[in-house]
């Protein structure tokens, strides 16, 4: 086969991995079809996709070919450690002829131990950032050359669309109710919750508090550790929030980093003392993993109360937002709430 007819054969199977995304393949599928695609076209040996978990924070292997049971456990890195880490961290391919001495390698031993020689990591990027990393590996130590960098590096992008197309479909089930990256209610359906309960207030004349609360510094956080880790971070913080409300409260997010909490039969002194039992939570439990903090974690927060501070959905989130931004004025880790002179820390 000449090279020409070599390339037409590469594109054809780019175009037939490519069409298994439009029909709807499942992930594993596509995943398999570009490994066995890889290794067919670039004299690679082995290989492996990581994908980015947004759960525990770390890159997880999800798929392989020619790498033992072994290899697969072991896989597990964590954003800017590790070969494949620091290819999604830094968004740039990563090049050895011998994976055995690389130092930055935390499976030297299980790539002795599979024969494995010359690696090259080409990271999965889509709008949002790096997701995941293609790892392709050879038995001797020929380098890798432009054209499977070329090659690789489609590859790496088909592979991005099915894990894009993976997030977008699962967005779609849940969009009329949950925000993905939380797992909360998202802001329509806490503003209709929230609407009921205050008319479930109104006649039943009972007190309802509104805690409007956000991670301090966490722009700074994102800034330092990137967007993947913010996401972990931010989600780790909402499952916390969740966990220590009560069954009847209503929880979900407003915005990018804020998240509000309904609170039925609660008056602002009691979401007060919820606020300090939540920053025990904290305190106690932690987030996992969280990069280069600027400092440990903490939350602020802004309190109104139904019918106190507002009759309405706007105007009691418009005054818990102006008490969190109050006593923000003043300093970070803290509760304010809202009273008609001002806020009050």
């Amino acid at each position: 086969m000449n090279m020409s007819e070599e390339w037409q054969s590469v594109l054809e199977r780019l175009f037939f991995v490519t069409e298994r995304l439009l029909v709807f393949d499942s992930l594993d599928d596509v995943f398999t079809h570009i490994l066995r695609s890889a290794r067919s076209f670039s004299k690679i040996d082995a290989a492996s996709i990581q994908a980015f978990d947004l759960k525990t924070g770390n890159l997880h292997t999800v798929k392989t070919e020619g790498l033992s049971d072994d290899y697969v456990k072991y896989a597990v890195e964590k954003i800017g450690e590790g070969i494949g880490g620091r290819v999604v961290a830094e968004g740039k391919p990563f090049f050895t002829t011998d994976v055995t001495e690389e130092l930055y390698s935390d499976h030297r031993r299980t790539a002795r131990e599979n024969g494995l020689k010359a690696a090259m990591a080409v990271p999965l990027k889509t709008k949002a950032g790096s997701v995941g990393c293609l790892t392709v590996f050879r038995k001797t130590e020929e380098p890798f050359g432009d054209e499977d960098i070329i090659l690789m590096s489609i590859f790496a992008s088909i592979a991005a669309e099915a894990i894009e197309k993976r997030g977008f479909i699962a967005s779609l089930k849940q969009h009329a109710i949950f925000d993905p990256a939380t797992g909360l209610y998202n802001r329509g359906m806490l503003l209709k919750m929230f609407d009921a309960e205050l008319n479930l207030a109104f006649r039943h004349k009972h007190k309802t508090a509104v805690v409007m609360i956000k991670l301090d510094d966490f722009e700074e956080y994102v800034s330092l550790n990137g967007n993947l880790l913010g996401s972990k971070v931010l989600r780790d913080f909402a499952r916390l929030v969740a966990d220590n409300c009560r069954r009847s409260d209503i929880v979900g997010r407003m915005n990018e980093e804020t998240l509000v909490i309904v609170q039925p039969y609660t008056t602002k002194d009691q979401s007060v003392a919820f606020c300090g039992k939540l920053r025990s939570a904290l305190v106690q439990r932690g987030l996992q993993d969280v990069g280069s903090a600027v400092q440990p974690p903490t939350f602020s927060a802004g309190i109104s109360e139904y019918p106190d501070d507002g009759d309405s959905v706007q105007i009691l989130l418009k005054k818990a937002e102006a008490a969190l931004a109050a006593g923000l004025v003043e300093g970070t880790d803290r509760a304010t709430v809202w009273v008609e002179k001002g806020p009050m820390v």
